[in-house]
């Protein structure tokens, strides 16, 4: 965005309107722990317990899920954060112990859960994205997966999921060792085009993968059920996850400064208070307003200047009755590329205005 090429307006990167999202920001969900919950669908032997939900027993030929009810809106980016456990492995002879894992999951097909085994609970969920934490080495039943610990991101499009790894978008397997005992952290970061995913360390990705979920899947306006698989065959052990943050990112139409500025415009005004209005309406909910740019000039220029515009509707939901504590700014200059940069309209749909909408 520089005196050369400078679009006046950071517009939309998806055709998502803002009346639309009052109904959308009342299904997100953010349970520290487990010890109540709503709005939830248990299948199979998935269960809550006092302070977690089990996926599934430490037991033979298991397979559980636990599904959101209301399907979230994806298409513009999202975070979840969340902890598991992974307890007491055993197994048949001659099977090593603690299969065969869990995994997110996002599906527009069924609110159930898929195959047994080394299916984890989403093979055969047409319409799905797995991100699987595998701890079964299948090689010897003719499915090609690295080793007994490992990441993989798992998915057919629209056509039924697959746990067969010759399908898979990427994996890895420096990790921590997944059956340990121990609670482990871990995080999937959408943002349109890249699925990234960290394991303990939230600083540093263990796995990064180039995929638009618009494209892959077929969604409800951008929107699909989010939820967690998990099997056991003749291996198992208890898959417990622990607590659960997931916030979604939206991206504000109508956002126009004055060339090369950061002076919000009037016609501005209409969306913004479109958006104080939901937060008004529900005092919980807080926001990050981000900024962007293209790639066109310095990045030290592109900071300074998306960190500016940001503030600047920072400040204008202040003025108009947004406790401060619920707002804050950051610009991301021309980090987080929505389009490529190589044409005029994708510079356009880069410079854009997001708001990461989250509850503490």
């Amino acid at each position: 965005m520089r005196a050369s090429t400078i679009n006046t307006a950071l517009i939309l990167a998806s055709a998502m309107l803002l009346l639309a999202l009052p109904t959308m920001l009342t299904a997100q969900f953010n349970y520290r722990s487990f010890a109540t919950i709503d709005d939830v669908t248990f299948n199979g032997e998935a269960r809550k317990m006092t302070d977690r939900i089990r996926l599934v027993p430490a037991d033979v030929s298991k397979r559980g899920s636990v599904w959101f009810n209301t399907k979230q809106r994806i298409i513009d980016g999202f975070e979840s954060t969340f902890s598991f456990a992974i307890t007491e492995p055993g197994s048949r002879s001659p099977w090593k112990p603690g299969a065969d894992g869990f995994a997110f999951v996002l599906q527009n097909s069924s609110v159930y859960e898929g195959g047994l085994g080394g299916g984890i609970g989403y093979e055969g969920i047409a319409n799905s994205l797995a991100v699987e934490f595998d701890t079964y080495d299948n090689n010897p039943d003719g499915n090609p997966e690295p080793n007994d610990n490992h990441i993989s991101v798992q998915s057919r499009g629209i056509a039924p999921n697959s746990a067969d790894h010759r399908t898979s978008l990427g994996w890895t397997t420096k990790i921590s060792d997944l059956k340990n005992g121990s609670r482990h952290l871990a995080r999937v970061r959408y943002n349109p085009g890249t699925l990234t995913i960290f394991l303990d360390d939230l600083a540093n990705p263990v796995l990064i993968v180039n995929v638009r979920l618009d494209s892959l899947l077929s969604l409800s306006d951008g929107k699909c059920w989010i939820g967690f698989t998990a099997a056991t065959g003749g291996s198992w052990a208890n898959f417990d996850l622990f607590n659960l943050d997931c916030s979604v990112i939206m991206n504000v139409r109508n956002i126009f400064f004055d060339y090369d500025k950061a002076t919000l415009k009037a016609t501005s005004f209409p969306e913004l208070k479109k958006l104080i209005g939901m937060m008004k309406a529900d005092p919980t909910l807080n926001v990050e307003i981000r900024g962007h740019t293209d790639n066109q000039g310095t990045d030290d220029y592109n900071t300074r200047l998306s960190d500016s515009r940001a503030r600047s509707v920072q400040e204008y939901l202040i003025r108009n009755g947004i406790d401060k504590a619920r707002v804050t700014a950051r610009g991301y200059g021309a980090g987080t590329p929505i389009a490529t940069n190589a044409t005029e309209e994708g510079r356009g749909r880069n410079r854009r205005v997001e708001a990461r909408f989250y509850k503490e």
